[in-house]
């Protein structure tokens, strides 16, 4: 809870200053495109808890979503299946608690992997599969897009909401085991 409460800090920092954090997105992409000649979309979350690890949630981010995107690809492809994995489901949590804090940045990041996977091969399934086709984005990313890209107060307040809901939770487990922190 201590990774959860670090990163629920780093992102009200941020929205406190009313900035956006800036990154290399030619540099993201060109480690992007390493990745996607690995055998396993494993490998993207390896790269997105590396980036989390350093403080960089909006790389981590990307990586996480296009790593979903990926894994579906390779789930259709001959050469195995990928299962989530815990620091998957983690990343999952955390790339929703530091995007949702600022609606915008949280749609920018997403729109990215989106279209990051559809302008890019897999290359290692391309190379591989000969039956590779690749899937399309599944039903539940566009939805989410669509639902980001709202400027009504209403759906942001939603998304505001369920982010503090996972806050007070996260404090609360803190709370509890504080002393068991600290030491």
């Amino acid at each position: 809870y201590l990774y959860y409460k670090r990163l629920v800090d780093a992102a009200d920092s941020i929205k406190t200053q009313k900035k956006t954090i800036e990154f290399d997105s030619k540099k993201l992409f060109e480690e992007t495109k390493k990745l996607d000649s690995n055998d396993y979309p494993a490998a993207y979350i390896t790269k997105a808890n590396d980036y989390y690890e350093k403080g960089k949630f909006n790389e981590s981010g990307f990586l996480y979503y296009l790593s979903q995107l990926r894994a579906t690809d390779f789930n259709a492809s001959t050469l195995g299946h990928y299962n989530k994995s815990e620091t998957a489901n983690m990343l999952e949590e955390s790339s929703y608690l530091f995007l949702s804090a600022d609606v915008a940045n949280y749609h920018r990041i997403l729109k990215m992997a989106v279209d990051y996977y559809e302008k890019e091969p897999y290359t290692y399934l391309v190379e591989n599969d000969k039956s590779y086709k690749k899937q399309p984005v599944t039903e539940h990313y566009r939805e989410l897009l669509k639902l980001l890209e709202t400027k009504d107060p209403k759906v942001i307040a939603e998304i505001q909401n369920g982010r503090q809901e996972m806050i007070e939770r996260i404090n609360e487990y803190y709370e509890a085991y504080k002393s068991a922190f600290e030491k």
